[in-house]
């Protein structure tokens, strides 16, 4: 059985691919960035990216969105999904 993805339970259970990439376009509103892999020049479009803390009851906690040209490493899951790692310099 295939999911929303077209990926079949075993073929999800792969390993993901972690990229180095550079943010190429922020949409604040969705929390997304589309990324360009640096070496291989590759898009990849509407990946998520977090915060390291927030509160669900008030507004404390880490708030934060990525520039556009900065650096990040994106794992790209067997799954088809994507997200960011981390940033880096």
């Amino acid at each position: 059985m295939a999911d929303g993805y077209a990926k079949s339970a075993q073929e999800a259970l792969g390993s993901a691919n972690i990229t180095l990439a550079k943010v190429v376009n922020v949409n604040v509103p969705e929390w997304t960035v589309d990324l360009e892999t640096v070496f291989s020049l590759q898009p990849i479009s509407d990946v998520p990216f977090s915060t390291p803390y927030c509160h669900r009851d008030h507004s404390g906690g880490i708030n934060f969105v990525p520039e556009v040209d900065s650096n990040c490493y994106v794992a790209q899951c067997a799954d088809g999904t994507s997200f960011i790692v981390g940033f880096v310099l």
